[in-house]
C-alpha cells in the first residue's frame, strides 16, 4: 500500500524521525562516560590488559613440587626426638593432629605430626 506525501501517517512517520535524529545530536553533545576522554580511558585500560595479558604468557611456567610425606607420633607436652631430627634432615612439618586414647585407667594425648619435603 503506497503512501502520500500529504497522508497524516506520513507527516507523523516524518516527526518521529526527525525527533529521533534530533535525539542522537543530543547525544552525541553531552559529556557521558563514553565522550572523548571516556573513549581514550577504556582504549588505555583495554591495551593495559593486553599488555599484562602478553607478559604473564611470554613467563615460562613454573615446574611443579613434587612432595614426598611422612608421619611420626608422640606424646602431648613433649616434642620426641625423632621430630627434631626430621626437621634437621630438611623435613618441614606443614600438619598436626590431637587425639586422645583411652588406656586402663587414664587417658594418653597422642600428637601427630605431619611432615612434607621436595622430592630429590
Amino acid at each position: 500500500m503506497r503512501q502520500r506525501a500529504g497522508s497524516a501517517l506520513f507527516i507523523m512517520r516524518r516527526g518521529a524521525l526527525e525527533r529521533l535524529r534530533r535525539f542522537r545530536r543530543a547525544i552525541g553533545r553531552t559529556q557521558g562516560p563514553m565522550s572523548g576522554q571516556g573513549r581514550i580511558a577504556v582504549l588505555f585500560v583495554v591495551a593495559l590488559g593486553a599488555v599484562a595479558w602478553a607478559a604473564r604468557q611470554a613467563e615460562p611456567p613454573k615446574p611443579r613440587v613434587a612432595w614426598e610425606y611422612t608421619w611420626t607420633q608422640c606424646t602431648a607436652g613433649s616434642l620426641c626426638n625423632e621430630a627434631v631430627q626430621l626437621g634437621s634432615r630438611g623435613w618441614e612439618m606443614f600438619a598436626v593432629t590431637r587425639h586422645e586414647e583411652m588406656q586402663v585407667n587414664f587417658r594418653r594425648v597422642v600428637v601427630t605430626c605431619y611432615f612434607k619435603r621436595p622430592k630429590s
